[in-house]
This record gives structure tokens, C-alpha cells and sequence, in this order.
């Protein structure tokens, strides 16, 4: 049964280091998923074969024109699975994170976790960047970016999802 998760998260890096943890658990459990993974082979399945951009290109934009920009209860940290963020249709960026991760790598794209901060102390965006032939392709599908463009900030740390 796709969940919901409130954590109590401590301060400071700590709580930011357990947050990556847990987004990237919850791609890998998505990534697994029969309906996550059957959803993103419906996608592509009018493509040619080893079209890895189009494939990329067209997840990315279902994500985009399907899911909402919706933000947490107020002071209260969500966190969804992928299959809550389908069934609710929205999110904020932590839920387009793993639904997106989720899809793409369920079916073979090495994915990394972006968090963003403007003043170095406080990060408080998170985004995918996606490997294709050896080159990192940014997916801030939450900001409705176009696919290679991120927001401007001072500040990135990369999280690779193994």
C-alpha cells in the first residue's frame, strides 16, 4: 500500500544526510515497482529502440504536464513513495524527485540527486540529473524547467543513486 512518511529529522546536516537517505531508498523501492516501471514502458513504447534522449525527454515531460506543485502541511516534512505521488497527481520537489527517479530508473538511467541552497546553510530544493552518454542532464521537473536548465543557485551538493 503506497504510504506516506513524516519523519523527525535533527537539525543541520545530519537531518539533510538522513533525508537524502531516505529520498534515495524511496526511488530504489519505486524503481522496482511493477506499476511505476509499467507506467514508464507505456510511455516510451512508441519509440525507437535505444532512443535514450526521447525516452528521457518524454518521461520527463509526463512528469511536468501530469503532476502539480503542491507544498507540505505547514512545518510538517512529507515525504511520499512513488506511488502516492501518482495517485495524488502532485507533490513538492522531494515527491517529483522520487517519482521521476523512480521512473527513470526503472528502466536503466543512472540517476544523481541535486540539493540546492542560495546561501550554502539551508538546502532547500532537491532535483534529479540524469546520465545519458556521459553526460550529466538536469531534470528540475518540480520548477516546470525545461529539460537541462536548473534555477540559479549558489550552492549544489550531488548525490549519486546507486
Amino acid at each position: 500500500m503506497p504510504k506516506i512518511y513524516s519523519f523527525e529529522l535533527p537539525e543541520g546536516t545530519n537531518g539533510l544526510l538522513s533525508k537524502i537517505n531516505i529520498i534515495g531508498e524511496l526511488i530504489n523501492k519505486g524503481s522496482q515497482n511493477i506499476d511505476i516501471r509499467s507506467l514508464s514502458v507505456e510511455l516510451i513504447s512508441g519509440l525507437e529502440d535505444f532512443d535514450f534522449q526521447s525516452e528521457l525527454e518524454v518521461i520527463y515531460n509526463w512528469v511536468i504536464e501530469n503532476i502539480r506543485y503542491v507544498r507540505d502541511i505547514d512545518n510538517i516534512e512529507l515525504i511520499h513513495d512513488a506511488d502516492k505521488v501518482l495517485e495524488f497527481r502532485a507533490g513538492d520537489c522531494d515527491d517529483f524527485t522520487i517519482l521521476l527517479g523512480s521512473m527513470l530508473k526503472s528502466i536503466g538511467f543512472p540517476i544523481q540527486m541535486v540539493i540546492a541552497s542560495r546561501n550554502g546553510i539551508d538546502f532547500e530544493h532537491i532535483y534529479l540529473r540524469v546520465n545519458l552518454n556521459n553526460k550529466w542532464i538536469v531534470c528540475d521537473a518540480s520548477m516546470k524547467m525545461p529539460l537541462g536548465e536548473e534555477i540559479q543557485t549558489k550552492y549544489k551538493r550531488y548525490f549519486l543513486i546507486k
